[in-house]
């Protein structure tokens, strides 16, 4: 008797046991999905954050003005631009740098998000944005031109109006929607008044 309960004893835990891997194979399964969606999730976040910090204006105008040096070093074609546009190149740069100054002033005196892809606070009317909407970007661009005009090289020429198409496309066009949602016939009204480049 005692060895038939001890081998029932044995035969229920062992019973236990299996239904106690049973179970660990059903939730397996279902804890595997769950840690894969977190590291999807968790995967995305960091890329938006990267995008964040990376896909910016500035991180293409460090880019584009990279491309222009290397095509002017390597590759100059002839050099078309001689010392009076060399000069008229830092004058182009120094013009950028301070527009972009200047309306990066307007936004911090607006508090509101001078970054890319931010919903505005504040729609600013004023300044150099009286004139252009996207002031900070002219500048950039106008620096792109003095960078090609001081190294005096042809073949990156094309380079400041490829820049200017990316920008427009990827950041000026998509940001007029943002205004109009953040504020809308105010928006609207300044997107038709005030032209987006000058």
């Amino acid at each position: 008797a005692g060895v038939g309960h001890g081998g029932a004893w044995v035969s229920g835990a062992a019973d236990l046991g299996a239904d106690r891997h049973g179970v660990a194979s059903v939730a397996a399964p279902g804890h595997k999905a769950a840690c894969c969606a977190c590291a999807r999730l968790a995967k995305d976040h960091a890329m938006r954050a990267l995008r964040a910090y990376i896909d910016i204006p500035p991180i293409w105008l460090f880019l584009a003005a990279a491309v222009v040096w290397i095509l002017a070093r390597e590759l100059p074609l002839i050099m078309a631009f001689g010392p009076v546009f060399r000069v008229g190149g830092c004058q182009t740069i120094a013009v950028g740098v301070a527009v972009i100054l200047w309306a990066a002033w307007f936004f911090y005196r607006a508090k509101t998000p001078i970054e890319p892809r931010h919903t505005p606070k504040a729609l600013i009317t004023s300044g150099p944005f009286k004139y252009s909407r996207n002031p900070i970007y002219l500048g950039m661009v106008l620096i792109l031109i003095g960078w090609v005009l001081v190294l005096g090289a042809l073949s990156p020429v094309l380079i400041p109006y490829l820049y200017f198409w990316m920008v427009d496309q990827r950041f000026a066009a998509p940001e007029e929607e943002g205004l109009r949602h953040a504020f809308g016939v105010e928006g609207l009204r300044y997107i038709q008044t005030t032209p987006r480049w000058i």
